[in-house]
């Protein structure tokens, strides 16, 4: 219910238009106290105890106290700017948020979050402290969790410092986009046929790796299994073979058929660039990127499988 009613305030806050106000809230623990509060009181009153009275009301004035200090812990927090890289969905990465203090006072505990639901947070993500007038960079931890180009609306800045009794928030509006790539799994599918260049071969050299949990068991060493129990897969020796097309073939294919068509393609395309292969890429026959190597040749076909529009879209 608690965390209903945080949603509920949450999603108002980011659709009110006001310039990243500062709320303070009681927390869980903060209402047991005042809950604790009010008990004792009634029995203070009721049985004329002083010391009950008495204890009642350093609690009370503890209270308050956590109060004020929370909100002035918050005070002059500013976000300054946010850095992103190119990501692969369901892969940690990590965002550069520069905080800055523009008061002569330190904040103790400060934590960001990104409410959406194509990121995942990953760990804790506060920052210790923030010196006055200090500059303050920390990597924000979160997994993407979809491909495609992803917006982040709002960062939400939030303490509990320094008895967790109240939470004082605010948010501040970014419309960050980030590039988030297709995951990168080897499901097994042969998207791969030669290019133009006559100077390539086929080839069936093959080398033998330890098996690992997700490896495609039609690539398992069955003979070595039965005979040693010695688990191998096959892995394909692509030196040599410098002129490659990435074959999409999308027709007829439903929603999660082609997200594992773009998943391989984008493992394949990795894996030719480790190995400084030359590739490019078609689409239902069609080409879409003609052959080349190198880094940006790389970026540029993970970004067209990162925005690739399937008729389901």
């Amino acid at each position: 219910m608690i965390q209903s009613i945080w949603v509920y305030f949450f999603d108002r806050l980011r659709l009110s238009n006001r310039k990243h106000p500062i709320y303070i809230l009681p927390t869980l623990d903060g209402l047991k106290l005042l809950c604790l509060n009010v008990v004792l009181l009634i029995i203070g009153l009721i049985y004329a105890n002083n010391y009950v009275l008495l204890f009642n009301f350093i609690l009370f004035c503890l209270f308050l106290a956590s109060m004020f200090y929370t909100h002035f812990n918050l005070q002059g927090v500013v976000f300054e700017s946010i850095e992103s890289e190119s990501y692969f969905a369901n892969e940690n990465g990590s965002f550069l948020i520069k905080l800055r203090s523009k008061k002569e006072q330190d904040h103790f505990f400060v934590k960001c979050q990104i409410r959406d639901e194509n990121i995942l947070s990953v760990g804790d993500n506060v920052v210790s402290k923030i010196a006055h007038e200090e500059m303050r960079p920390f990597h924000y931890q979160m997994r993407p969790l979809k491909r495609g180009e992803l917006m982040i609306d709002h960062l939400y800045i939030e303490t509990t410092f320094p008895l967790n009794f109240f939470k004082c928030f605010t948010l501040f509006k970014l419309h960050h986009h980030v590039l988030c790539y297709p995951e990168k799994i080897d499901h097994g599918l042969s998207l791969i046929s030669h290019g133009p260049d006559p100077k390539a071969q086929d080839a069936e050299d093959f080398i033998l790796k330890k098996y690992q949990h997700g490896d495609p068991l039609n690539r398992v060493n069955w003979k070595r299994v039965a005979k040693n129990n010695d688990w191998q897969t096959k892995h394909q020796i692509l030196t040599g073979l410098s002129n490659f097309y990435i074959c999409l073939d999308v027709e007829n294919k439903t929603q999660d058929e082609i997200e594992k068509i773009l998943s391989q393609a984008c493992f394949d395309i990795y894996n030719f660039f480790r190995q400084q292969i030359s590739f490019g890429i078609k689409v239902n026959g069609e080409t879409i990127r003609e052959i080349n190597s190198g880094d940006k040749h790389m970026h540029y076909c993970l970004s067209f499988l990162a925005r690739f529009a399937s008729p389901y879209d």
